[in-house]
Protein backbone atom coordinates (compact mmCIF):
# COMPACT_ATOMS: atom_id res chain seq x y z
CA UNK A 1 0.00 0.00 0.00
CA UNK A 2 1.22 3.26 -1.05
CA UNK A 3 1.19 6.27 0.76
CA UNK A 4 -1.05 8.05 -1.35
CA UNK A 5 -3.78 5.62 -0.71
CA UNK A 6 -3.10 6.03 2.92
CA UNK A 7 -3.52 9.38 2.07
CA UNK A 8 -6.74 9.36 0.42
CA UNK A 9 -8.28 6.66 2.57
CA UNK A 10 -7.60 9.19 6.06
CA UNK A 11 -9.63 11.51 3.20
CA UNK A 12 -12.34 9.20 2.80
CA UNK A 13 -12.91 9.00 6.39
CA UNK A 14 -14.20 12.52 7.44
CA UNK A 15 -16.75 12.26 4.11
CA UNK A 16 -18.44 8.77 5.36
CA UNK A 17 -18.41 9.90 8.86
CA UNK A 18 -20.07 13.10 7.32
CA UNK A 19 -22.35 10.89 5.17
CA UNK A 20 -23.45 8.60 8.13
CA UNK A 21 -24.12 11.59 10.22
CA UNK A 22 -26.62 13.16 7.54
CA UNK A 23 -28.59 9.25 7.45
CA UNK A 24 -28.82 9.94 11.08
CA UNK A 25 -30.62 12.49 11.28
CA UNK A 26 -32.39 11.81 8.08
CA UNK A 27 -34.28 9.33 9.93
CA UNK A 28 -33.91 10.93 13.69
CA UNK A 29 -35.38 13.97 12.66
CA UNK A 30 -38.59 12.52 11.43
CA UNK A 31 -39.42 10.23 14.08
CA UNK A 32 -38.54 13.24 16.51
CA UNK A 33 -41.97 14.80 14.95
CA UNK A 34 -43.71 11.71 15.71
CA UNK A 35 -43.11 11.32 19.68
CA UNK A 36 -46.02 13.12 20.51
CA UNK A 37 -48.47 10.28 18.84
CA UNK A 38 -47.20 7.95 21.48
CA UNK A 39 -49.94 7.13 23.60
CA UNK A 40 -49.17 8.08 27.32
CA UNK A 41 -51.13 5.98 30.18
CA UNK A 42 -52.52 9.24 32.65
CA UNK A 43 -51.87 6.25 35.42
CA UNK A 44 -47.98 5.98 34.63
CA UNK A 45 -46.22 8.14 37.12
CA UNK A 46 -43.02 10.11 36.42
CA UNK A 47 -40.61 8.48 33.49
CA UNK A 48 -43.68 7.94 31.01
CA UNK A 49 -43.82 6.17 27.68
CA UNK A 50 -42.89 9.89 25.50
CA UNK A 51 -39.79 10.41 27.91
CA UNK A 52 -37.36 7.39 26.97
CA UNK A 53 -37.69 8.00 23.28
CA UNK A 54 -37.44 11.64 23.30
CA UNK A 55 -34.05 10.93 25.50
CA UNK A 56 -32.93 8.68 22.99
CA UNK A 57 -33.58 10.46 20.04
CA UNK A 58 -32.49 13.81 21.38
CA UNK A 59 -29.03 12.12 22.01
CA UNK A 60 -28.90 10.53 18.62
CA UNK A 61 -29.36 13.71 17.04
CA UNK A 62 -26.77 15.58 19.26
CA UNK A 63 -24.61 12.76 18.72
CA UNK A 64 -25.40 12.99 15.06
CA UNK A 65 -24.39 17.10 14.67
CA UNK A 66 -21.17 16.48 16.82
CA UNK A 67 -20.21 13.63 13.75
CA UNK A 68 -21.09 15.78 11.32
CA UNK A 69 -19.25 18.62 13.23
CA UNK A 70 -16.34 16.92 13.39
CA UNK A 71 -16.39 15.68 10.19
CA UNK A 72 -16.63 19.19 8.29
CA UNK A 73 -13.93 20.34 10.55
CA UNK A 74 -11.56 17.50 9.83
CA UNK A 75 -12.51 17.72 5.91
CA UNK A 76 -11.65 21.69 5.92
CA UNK A 77 -7.69 21.36 5.91
CA UNK A 78 -8.11 18.12 3.30
CA UNK A 79 -6.03 19.38 -0.25
CA UNK A 80 -6.70 15.71 -2.08
CA UNK A 81 -9.72 15.18 -4.03
CA UNK A 82 -12.38 13.43 -2.10
CA UNK A 83 -14.05 10.90 -4.30
CA UNK A 84 -17.32 8.75 -3.53
CA UNK A 85 -18.02 5.74 -5.16
CA UNK A 86 -21.33 3.81 -6.21
CA UNK A 87 -19.79 1.22 -4.77
CA UNK A 88 -19.52 3.39 -1.49
CA UNK A 89 -23.07 4.82 -1.88
CA UNK A 90 -24.64 0.89 -2.06
CA UNK A 91 -25.07 -0.11 0.91
CA UNK A 92 -25.86 2.81 3.28
CA UNK A 93 -28.78 3.52 0.35
CA UNK A 94 -29.76 -0.22 0.47
CA UNK A 95 -29.96 -0.31 4.82
CA UNK A 96 -31.79 3.15 4.23
CA UNK A 97 -34.30 1.64 1.98
CA UNK A 98 -34.43 -1.33 4.14
CA UNK A 99 -35.29 0.80 7.36
CA UNK A 100 -38.20 2.60 4.93
CA UNK A 101 -39.57 -0.91 4.47
CA UNK A 102 -39.52 -1.66 7.74
CA UNK A 103 -41.07 1.42 9.46
CA UNK A 104 -43.86 0.66 6.89
CA UNK A 105 -44.25 -2.93 7.64
CA UNK A 106 -45.08 -2.06 11.27
CA UNK A 107 -48.11 -0.11 10.37
CA UNK A 108 -48.99 -3.25 8.40
CA UNK A 109 -47.96 -5.70 10.94
CA UNK A 110 -47.44 -4.54 14.11
CA UNK A 111 -43.77 -4.66 15.96
CA UNK A 112 -42.55 -8.32 16.30
CA UNK A 113 -42.45 -9.52 13.23
CA UNK A 114 -40.95 -6.78 11.04
CA UNK A 115 -38.68 -6.53 13.80
CA UNK A 116 -37.51 -9.83 13.96
CA UNK A 117 -37.48 -9.52 10.01
CA UNK A 118 -35.12 -6.88 9.84
CA UNK A 119 -32.93 -8.59 12.28
CA UNK A 120 -32.76 -11.50 10.76
CA UNK A 121 -32.00 -9.80 8.02
CA UNK A 122 -29.36 -7.32 9.52
CA UNK A 123 -27.37 -9.88 10.71
CA UNK A 124 -27.36 -12.34 7.76
CA UNK A 125 -26.04 -8.48 5.66
CA UNK A 126 -23.36 -8.48 8.59
CA UNK A 127 -21.97 -11.38 8.07
CA UNK A 128 -23.32 -13.35 10.65
CA UNK A 129 -24.01 -17.03 10.07
CA UNK A 130 -25.28 -19.92 11.99
CA UNK A 131 -28.79 -20.60 13.26
CA UNK A 132 -27.72 -19.24 16.49
CA UNK A 133 -26.70 -16.02 15.39
CA UNK A 134 -29.08 -15.56 12.22
CA UNK A 135 -32.34 -16.50 14.27
CA UNK A 136 -32.20 -16.88 17.67
CA UNK A 137 -30.46 -13.78 18.62
CA UNK A 138 -33.32 -11.95 16.61
CA UNK A 139 -36.20 -13.63 18.25
CA UNK A 140 -34.34 -13.25 21.64
CA UNK A 141 -33.77 -9.68 20.91
CA UNK A 142 -37.74 -9.07 20.36
CA UNK A 143 -38.53 -10.57 22.90
CA UNK A 144 -36.56 -8.47 24.98
CA UNK A 145 -37.46 -5.35 24.03
CA UNK A 146 -40.78 -6.51 23.82
CA UNK A 147 -40.86 -7.00 27.54
CA UNK A 148 -38.73 -3.55 27.84
CA UNK A 149 -41.09 -1.39 25.99
CA UNK A 150 -44.44 -2.66 25.73
CA UNK A 151 -44.26 -4.27 29.12
CA UNK A 152 -42.05 -1.99 31.40
CA UNK A 153 -42.34 1.48 29.51
CA UNK A 154 -46.29 0.70 29.09
CA UNK A 155 -45.45 2.23 25.06
CA UNK A 156 -48.34 0.73 23.26
CA UNK A 157 -48.60 0.24 19.71
CA UNK A 158 -51.52 0.85 16.91
CA UNK A 159 -52.93 -2.20 15.66
CA UNK A 160 -51.56 -3.38 12.46
CA UNK A 161 -53.72 -3.40 9.33
CA UNK A 162 -52.86 -6.62 7.87
CA UNK A 163 -51.97 -8.36 11.24
CA UNK A 164 -53.62 -7.39 14.69
CA UNK A 165 -53.26 -8.65 17.74
CA UNK A 166 -54.00 -6.63 21.08
CA UNK A 167 -50.61 -6.41 22.91
CA UNK A 168 -52.25 -3.46 24.97
CA UNK A 169 -54.54 -6.11 27.33
CA UNK A 170 -51.67 -8.53 27.24
CA UNK A 171 -48.84 -5.72 28.65
CA UNK A 172 -51.53 -4.36 31.00
CA UNK A 173 -51.95 -7.67 32.77
CA UNK A 174 -48.53 -8.71 32.88
CA UNK A 175 -47.97 -4.96 34.18
CA UNK A 176 -50.80 -5.68 36.83
CA UNK A 177 -49.08 -8.90 37.33
CA UNK A 178 -45.60 -7.24 38.25
CA UNK A 179 -47.32 -4.29 40.22
CA UNK A 180 -46.54 -1.52 37.47
CA UNK A 181 -50.22 -0.59 37.27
Amino acid sequence: MGPEQTTNDSNDQPVRDLGAAVLMLLVLVPFSTQISEIFVDPSDPGFGSQDFPKLIVWLGIALSLALAAKAIWAMRGVRAPVSISFDQLAGPALLFVVAGFYIYAIGLFQYALPTLALLVFLSAYFGNRGWKRTILMPLCAVGIYYFVFFILFGIFEERGTILSYDSYGFARSVRSLLGLN
